[in-house]
């Protein structure tokens, strides 16, 4: 029985330290060049054991009312099966759905914005590069738009920092004018991690706060269950 009841507390020992050093893993790329679009996210933990993929391969823009489509595919990295394949549209409705969604989750949870930057606080970004090509066949035109580009790329990437800590130092950002010619391409490449225990010490203090909101627990229940219904 003592043998027994030491080895319980060395696997809970064991298992405690690999979740006190391991990462959960996010790789996302996304390139639009001229009329083609790809995403790819792909998450890796237990040091590459677990390892899921999701492509975006096709978004396909359509009129006002219907809005962007998307094809998305889930894929297995330990089998390179694919596991789940559908079409999602992003509309004016599927919009304001999540924004009432987000407005239920804010009133039924005590600081959840607060709770949320804790939570990027502890996210590492180990790379990060964005390559753009510009060019509007107007060489004036052309450098007025790299400009402005540029602009809002440091914008985006400095406001990034302010809340994730950055590993690598600069990121790599790039827009090269292309002169007197129509061209447009650009390409993410952002790698971001975490580690496990983070994640559960987050989950736990996220619990903490919709409890101390009246029926917290409830809303969120019938959030995540209309969720899983349009899924």
């Amino acid at each position: 029985m003592g043998l027994l009841l030491l080895w319980i507390l060395l696997v809970i020992g064991v298992g405690m330290i690999i979740i006190s050093i391991t990462f959960i893993e996010v790789k996302v790329i996304a390139k639009r060049d001229h009329k083609d679009d790809q995403i790819i996210v792909d998450i890796k933990a237990l040091w590459g054991l677990v390892k899921f993929r999701y492509e975006v391969p096709a978004i396909q823009l359509l009129d006002l009312g219907k809005g962007i489509l998307f094809k998305k595919e889930q894929i297995n990295d330990n089998t390179d099966k694919e596991m789940s394949a559908s079409t999602e549209a992003l509309n004016k409705r599927v919009i304001m759905h999540y924004i009432d969604i987000s407005r239920q989750l804010l009133k039924s949870t005590k600081g959840l914005i607060d709770w949320f930057k804790q939570l990027l606080s502890r996210v590492e970004c180990t790379t990060l590069s964005w390559n753009s090509r510009i060019g509007l066949d107007d060489a004036a035109f052309t450098a007025q738009v790299v400009g402005i580009v540029w602009g809002i790329k440091s914008m985006l990437i400095g406001y990034l920092i302010r809340y994730v800590q950055m590993k690598q130092t600069p990121p790599q950002l790039e827009v090269m004018p292309q002169y007197n010619m129509w061209d447009y391409s650009t390409e993410i490449k952002i790698t971001i991690r975490i580690r496990i225990i983070y994640l559960i010490v987050s989950a736990c203090n996220l619990l903490i706060r919709i409890l101390k909101m009246p029926k917290g627990l409830k809303v969120w229940f019938k959030v995540l269950a209309r969720k899983r219904k349009m899924t």
